[in-house]
């Protein structure tokens, strides 16, 4: 009797521990998934972004910089968008349908209030290289209501260079 109640007793501490175990890589898996980085954008990664208005319809073919490290999702969005109503504005919506490549090859905030610099390239055709010098800037800012606009500002030149 003696030894049996010893083995019944082995055999709970072991199941007790195992479910410990079990219990707590459970709750470490689980606070893993959910203390993540979500909907970080990793440089090298490529994303299609469709934008319509009106007759015009732009495939953005986006690859992400080297510079690019963690980079907000939405002030990625707004600078596409920002590319989009300044070739709208620029062009009056003509009806166009087209594919831009476009490297974004850096995300910098300005220090002390909510805005960022995107510096990108936009090219018709894809391109493996995309030149580094002459690049354009997108300036987006964060709006009172929590949302994110991105503008071209054109002081005395074309922005968007687009080459055929």
């Amino acid at each position: 009797m003696n030894k049996k109640y010893y083995k019944l007793i082995r055999l709970n501490k072991f199941i007790v521990v195992t479910l410990i175990v079990i219990i707590t890589l459970t709750i470490w898996g689980i606070s893993k998934v959910v203390n993540s980085p979500k909907n970080v954008i990793e440089p090298g990664t490529k994303e299609i972004i469709n934008k319509k208005s009106n007759n015009v319809n732009i495939y953005y073919n986006i690859t992400f910089g080297d510079k690019i490290k963690n980079a907000n999702p939405d002030i990625i969005n707004a600078a596409v968008q920002g590319m989009f109503d300044y070739y709208c504005n620029e062009h009056n919506n003509a009806i166009n349908k087209m594919n831009t490549y476009v490297l974004i090859m850096d995300v910098k905030k300005i220090v002390m209030e909510d805005e960022w610099k995107v510096d990108f390239v936009a090219e018709e055709k894809e391109n493996d290289t995309y030149p580094t010098i002459g690049y354009s800037v997108v300036t987006v800012e964060k709006q009172k209501s929590g949302g994110y606009k991105g503008i071209i500002i054109n002081p005395g030149g074309p922005s968007i260079r687009i080459t055929r």
